[in-house]
């Protein structure tokens, strides 16, 4: 499996589609506000901010396996880190989780489709066709990152040209999402 060198800062730029797919996650999750919450593979800190406003008494730990990732996640939730913060940002592998309280849930976007063993999780695929606002910087960045990034960099540009003529415009990806529900 190859793995991703994520640019934190791009991916907070131009993962409006991931974001309104985490959101519909979000929703999903019933919250009374004083919870403690892991979201696993918090990504820039965009759900993870979403998730802060649904706790106005409770607390989150973000983490992602990316240091890039974290840091756009520690610039973007800044007002809610430090002593007395309200969530707590690491860079972690979800394999390596080790917690020292208990938690009351976890909640994860576009990240478990990152992990190769899904017949060990009970999850279901749903459609979610869309149409991204900045298509180049979203393909070279998230859907063929890992790709893009073993080119050597002269052949980087001209590989997206081709790629974004070959899709056409606009371009429309075809998501397929990897949705898992799990109650302790």
């Amino acid at each position: 499996m190859l793995t991703q060198q994520w640019n934190g800062a791009s991916y907070d730029r131009i993962s409006g589609i991931q974001q309104a797919l985490g959101l519909a996650v979000l929703e999903r999750l019933p919250l009374a506000g004083d919870e403690l919450v892991i979201d696993a593979g918090c990504g820039s800190g965009r759900i993870t901010q979403a998730l802060l406003a649904r706790l106005p008494r409770g607390r989150a730990i973000a983490l992602d396996g990316s240091p890039s990732m974290v840091e756009a996640a520690a610039v973007r939730l800044a007002a809610e880190t430090g002593p007395g913060g309200r969530v707590e940002i690491r860079v972690l592998d979800l394999l390596e989780l080790a917690v020292s309280e208990p938690v009351d849930a976890i909640l994860s976007t576009a990240t478990f489709h990152w992990i190769s063993d899904h017949p060990a999780a009970e999850c279901w695929l749903s459609p979610a066709p869309a149409t991204p606002e900045q298509p180049r910087e979203l393909l070279a960045t998230i859907v063929l990152g890992p790709h893009v990034q073993q080119l050597p960099q002269e052949l980087r540009e001209p590989f997206m040209d081709e790629v974004l003529q070959l899709l056409g415009d606009p371009l429309t990806i075809d998501y397929v999402r990897l949705n898992i529900d799990a109650v302790a």
